[in-house]
């Protein structure tokens, strides 16, 4: 699965929240009528562990989840779809029916179905479900590491369809916005990624726009074991431009060195 795939889906749990709101206060009354429910305790026993899951306010436009710390930080991006994605992060850390896994692995995705059918109901599973197939996110099964496809019937309920449609033409451009996204690290300062919080200001790489965009970076670690990820968004208000991507530091050292080798190269051919 990538990781862009698994946030698409956030659109279609979407279509089906009760709590259209993205206030935080009252997404986070939200969090505390779900997990006080019989049906979600009963569904999900260890979701209060041996520390309660808290939801507070995040800085910059990304929404996490910090298992060391039972934390829901909820960005500028929250709404109950991304409440609910940050939820089956701690749901499929804690339980062993989804392989006590992290990050987003076919556990997740199969935790995030189920807190989807207890919160939201069996339609909103099955149109998850459906998001899923569409765009290749698979599902857990014990003993298959890197999970089995998903298996639905029918079609997708009609409230789904068109958000469905749209997913699977977005994953159609998934290769020229891996181009795009390598214009934009092209053009990042070095220091970008060094530390937790950092902006920088780079040229738009929208075509025909001259002017100037904002890139907001996060880094945040995920595990066990350990593992440091890059969230960040990349937005300019004269054009539009509002995106956001999470990748590895291994991908963005990777990029950065090819970018620092073309540089070198093209050096050598001018004094040469």
């Amino acid at each position: 699965m990538t990781r862009v795939n698994i946030y698409r889906v956030d659109d279609v749990v979407q279509a089906y929240a009760k709590e259209t709101s993205r206030d935080f206060k009252k997404l986070k009354a939200r969090h505390a009528r779900i997990i006080k429910g019989k049906r979600f305790q009963k569904a999900f026993p260890n979701y209060n562990g041996l520390w309660d899951v808290n939801v507070e306010e995040g800085r910059g436009r990304g929404s996490y989840a910090v298992y060391g710390e039972g934390l829901i930080k909820l960005g500028g991006n929250r709404s109950e779809a991304v409440l609910l994605h940050e939820m089956a992060h701690h749901i499929n850390h804690r339980h062993v029916e989804f392989g006590y896994g992290d990050d987003h692995d076919p556990g997740f995705a199969s935790a995030y179905a189920a807190v989807v059918r207890v919160v939201l109901g069996a339609e909103a599973e099955r149109a998850l479900r459906h998001a899923y197939k569409a765009i290749g996110v698979k599902v857990y099964k014990k003993g298959k590491a890197r999970g089995v496809s998903v298996r639905v019937r029918g079609e997708a309920p009609e409230k789904a369809r068109e958000l469905i449609d749209k997913m699977v033409k977005t994953k159609s451009g998934e290769k020229e916005q891996r181009a795009f996204l390598r214009g934009v690290v092209k053009n990042l300062p070095d220091e970008v990624f060094q530390s937790n919080m950092e902006h920088a200001i780079i040229p738009c790489p929208e075509r025909g726009c001259d002017g100037e965009a904002k890139v907001e970076a996060y880094v945040y670690f995920g595990g066990p074991p350990v593992r440091r990820r890059v969230q960040f968004t990349l937005q300019h208000e004269a054009c539009g431009l509002h995106e956001s991507w999470e990748v590895s530091p291994d991908w963005y050292d990777g990029e950065r060195r090819r970018v620092r080798q073309k540089e070198m190269d093209a050096r050598r051919v001018a004094h040469s």
